[in-house]
C-alpha cells in the first residue's frame, strides 16, 4: 500500500490521538490544561475561591439535581460542603477537549475518595465518581476562563473507614 493510499487512515489515527490526548497540543489548550489541574488543587485545599479563580464574571454550576448555581451561590454552597468533608484523594481525568476558535468544550472524569460527617456526627468514607462539561471561552484579559460546568449524576461506593 502506497503512502496516497495510507493517508486517509494517518488521518484518521492522527485525529483519534488528538482528541484521545485531551487538552494538551496547543497553547489554548496547555493553558485550559493547566487551569484545570489548578482547580483541581484547590479543591483538594477546599478553597472554593480557587475553584471559581478562572471563572468568567457570568461563571455558572450546574449540579446533577438541575440546581444552577451563581458565582456567590456556588461559594457558599461549596464552602458548606468543604465542612462536612475531609479529602483524601482526588484524580482529574480529562476525557476530551474540543476546540471552537475561540470556545472549548471540556469532558471531565474526577474520582475523588472523601470521608462525610453528618449532622449527627457519624462518618462515612466514600469513592465519588462523577464526570463534568465544562465551557470555556477565550479572553483578551484573562486568557482561558471557564463559563459553566455541568456535574452529570456521580456514582457513589461506599469504603471502609481507615
Amino acid at each position: 500500500m502506497n503512502l496516497t493510499a495510507r493517508a486517509p487512515l494517518l488521518l484518521v489515527g492522527l485525529m483519534a490521538a488528538a482528541v484521545l490526548a485531551g487538552c494538551g497540543g496547543t497553547l489554548a489548550e496547555k493553558q485550559i490544561r493547566e487551569r484545570i489541574f489548578s482547580i483541581r488543587e484547590a479543591i483538594l485545599a477546599k478553597r472554593a475561591e480557587g475553584i471559581v479563580e478562572f471563572g468568567t464574571p457570568d461563571w455558572r454550576f450546574e449540579g446533577p439535581d438541575g440546581k444552577t448555581y451563581d458565582r456567590a451561590a456556588y461559594l457558599v454552597r461549596t464552602a458548606k460542603l468543604f465542612s462536612g468533608i475531609e479529602i483524601e484523594s482526588l484524580d482529574t481525568h480529562i476525557d476530551s477537549c474540543l476546540m471552537f476558535n475561540e470556545r472549548a468544550e471540556v469532558m471531565l472524569t474526577q474520582t475523588m475518595v472523601r470521608v462525610e460527617t453528618d449532622a449527627a456526627g457519624a462518618r462515612a468514607r466514600w469513592k465519588v465518581r462523577y464526570r463534568e462539561k465544562q465551557e470555556w471561552v477565550e479572553t483578551r484579559a484573562r486568557g482561558w476562563l471557564v463559563t459553566s460546568v455541568m456535574v452529570f449524576q456521580p456514582e457513589r461506593e461506599k469504603r471502609p473507614l481507615p
